[in-house]
This record gives C-alpha cells, structure tokens and sequence, in this order.
C-alpha cells in the first residue's frame, strides 16, 4: 500500500484513516469498488472503470459524493503526492453508518493506491490451469465487495494446483473469480456475456482483436472443454493469460496457441504506446 490514500473529502497518510465500525461495508457486506492500474504513470481505461463504477453505484443505490471530473483530479493528486511509477487503485463506495443499521446512509468514499501484484513470467509464456466450481454470483454485473466464494476457495485452487477457479453454472463456463474467460476455435474468438462481470479489459481485448479475429459473445458449455484450440482469462493485472488445463483437460495440446501469442503482443504493445 503507497502512504496516501483519498477518504472523504481528503488525502491523508493511510494509517490515519479511520471509517466508523457501524459502516454498511463492515457490517453488512454492502458497497460497490472498481479497481484499475495504470502503464506508463497513466491511468489505463479509466473512463471505462469509472463508467462501470458509477452504474455498480446506482443500482447498489448508493449516491457517489464526488463528481467523475473530481474522482480524476483525486487520481491525479494521489499519483504526484505518492510519486507513483506503477500502480493499482481501487475506489471503494460503501453505504456509511445509519441508525437502524440497515438502511443506506451517508457514503463513505475512498480511494486506495496499491502495489501492483506481479506474476511469475512462467504464466504468461507457459500459461496456467483453472479449476472449475460451481458457482452464479449474486448481482453478477455489479462490482461488489461480496468477495466471500473467491475468498474460500483460494485453498482449493491451491490443492488443484490451479491458477485459479472457473465459475460454472448449469452447464455453461462464466468466469474466474477475478477474470474474464475467452476460447478460440480457429480464428474465432468467443466469450460468454451473460451471468457475469463484463470486465474493462474484456472489452478492450475484444475491440482489439476484431480487427484480426471473428467475435462470438455467446454461452461457453462445459462440454466445449476439450474441443477448443486456446483458451486464456484477461484482467487488469492478469493482462491476457493463457490457460492450457481446466481440471483434468488439457487445452489441445498443453502448449500456448499462437492466437493467444498474437493478442499477448498486441496488447503489451498497445500499453506499451499508451
């Protein structure tokens, strides 16, 4: 965690700031987040984060106290006054301390500035195994901070040996906990739409492979495992991640396709330029 975050109406030092223990967020799980990073000291698809986070907001009927034009000037201040290079920001959006402990009240906002995780090379260039969990979360298009299922499923990612777990639901593929899921068949690139959180970088990578691929956005069935050719999960810190095992299935042949390659270059050299 860098030393300053943003709370209220204010940036101060991390370790003096203090929400009360009667938040909504504490006590009942309830509150919306967004969560980006930047590349070259610069907020990537911010406008896109800021987007899903004000419509995650409004449906958890929680009014944000800042404009989106004031978010981005806290944004801006938090990178001078940390002397960021790169980092994560997660802007957090709870529904505050009311009197009979239920009702959404007054907000409490803040904005933290994260190191960013970094994965070993090896799941980039030898991809990773997934784990499948039956699973629908609840709201599903909404970024809350219910992160409970993921949570409790870490130790069994861990025993599977797996990089993460695969959400499924009656049949069809979702999404991991953190990411989303993407297949090619041939030159056709597909991901399901529904029952999920349509991820900023999701939306990216698609745009950017229309140019090169055909776009399917359609369920994924679970029995579709062992006739794709390549499959990987994107996010905005997992980028694009090849994925060559779900469970006891390996993807074709084990080894990292040369479309998942090709979409890996294009989008480092999109942040890259960015």
């Amino acid at each position: 965690m860098y030393p300053f975050c943003y709370l209220n109406g204010e940036i101060i030092p991390v370790k003096e700031a203090k929400i009360e223990l009667s938040d909504l967020g504490l006590l009942r799980g309830y509150g919306v987040f967004d969560f980006f990073r930047t590349y070259n000291n610069k907020p990537f698809l911010l406008d896109d984060h800021l987007d899903r986070f004000t419509q995650s907001a409004k449906e958890m009927q929680i009014e944000i106290p800042v404009t989106v034009d004031e978010i981005k000037a806290i944004i801006d201040e938090l990178i001078s006054k940390n002397e960021i290079n790169e980092a994560g920001f997660r802007i957090v959006l709870t529904a505050g301390s009311p009197d009979d402990g239920f009702s959404v009240s007054t907000p409490n906002f803040f904005i933290l500035v994260e190191q960013l995780h970094k994965y070993p090379d090896h799941v980039f260039v030898e991809g990773v195994k997934l784990a499948t969990h039956e699973h629908l979360r609840h709201l599903s298009h909404i970024k809350t901070t219910n992160y409970i299922i993921p949570i409790l499923m870490q130790k069994y990612a861990d025993e599977q040996n797996a990089f993460d777990i695969l959400y499924t639901f009656e049949g069809n593929i979702l999404e991991t906990t953190r990411s989303n899921f993407f297949v090619f068949y041939g030159k056709t690139l597909v991901t399901p739409k529904e029952n999920i959180l349509i991820g900023r970088t999701r939306n990216f990578i698609l745009k950017m492979a229309a140019e090169h691929f055909e776009i399917e956005e359609r369920p994924i069935s679970t029995k579709e495992i062992n006739s794709v050719d390549e499959a990987f999960i994107s996010g905005s810190t997992r980028r694009v991640t090849p994925v060559v095992a779900i469970d006891d299935a390996t993807i074709k042949d084990g080894k990292v396709g040369t479309n998942t390659r090709f979409l890996q270059e294009l989008f480092e050299k999109h942040v890259n330029e960015f």
